[in-house]
């Protein structure tokens, strides 16, 4: 499922918002991924 929102956010040139942003490790090269801090 990660996969599948990361396709669609770089086919839309989109940034990549996510907590868990290890799950994207060496797609920063297709999209840009903003790592957001854990909620409290």
């Amino acid at each position: 499922m990660d996969l599948q929102i990361a396709a669609t956010a770089a086919r839309q040139g989109l940034k990549l918002p996510t907590r868990n942003g290890s799950d994207f490790t060496g797609l920063e090269s297709a999209l840009a991924v903003v790592d957001l801090p854990d909620q409290p």
